[in-house]
């Protein structure tokens, strides 16, 4: 990707995988386990959109996390369900409401340039001082926290597979 087509204060897209699930699942112990997993690794997390329309929803969620005073890194996790059903489980004496039906999860991450404005909103000469300053220091982000995404995304990934009990243990056909 040439960074000279880059402007300030855009995001770099960096990886992005997809999870389809059939099948019956605590959505409040998915949402808590995304939330606990971005947490423990020092991100901002907020759940930006959560849209119910009874058989289908849709949940935006959001993780940030300050690299140093011109970038940040971020990653979006978005659920959408939909043909749900719900049904109440008693689960160590306690009853729980689990929900039944398709799940499509996606989650990409991205490195955002000029994450306070200080290079866009001053006039060209900033705009261009930050132009140099992406293009001296792209190399080390792309090394440290570009290639980085990929196994975060991945572990992202095994860790909403394992609440939803997608493991290959399980599933496996031999």
């Amino acid at each position: 990707m040439p960074i000279a087509t880059k402007k300030i204060g855009e995001s770099i897209s960096g990886p992005k995988v997809s999870i389809r699930f059939k099948g019956p699942f605590d959505y409040t112990y998915l949402a808590r386990t995304v939330q606990r997993w971005f947490e423990q690794r020092r991100f901002k997390f907020m759940e930006s959109r959560i849209k119910d329309a009874g058989k289908k929803m849709k949940v935006d969620m959001e993780a940030t996390r300050d690299i140093d005073e011109f970038y940040a890194e971020s990653y979006t996790v978005k659920m959408e369900m939909w043909e749900l059903s719900s049904q109440e489980v008693i689960v160590n004496g306690e009853p729980r409401k689990i929900l039944n039906g398709l799940v499509q999860i996606d989650v990409s991450g991205s490195v955002k340039t000029d994450r306070a404005g200080f290079f866009k909103k001053k006039g060209k000469l900033y705009e261009f001082l930050g132009k140099v300053l992406i293009d001296a220091r792209w190399r080390e982000i792309e090394a440290k926290y570009i290639d980085v995404m990929e196994y975060r995304t991945q572990d992202i990934q095994t860790a909403i597979k394992e609440c939803l009990n997608m493991t290959t243990k399980e599933n496996a056909p031999w």
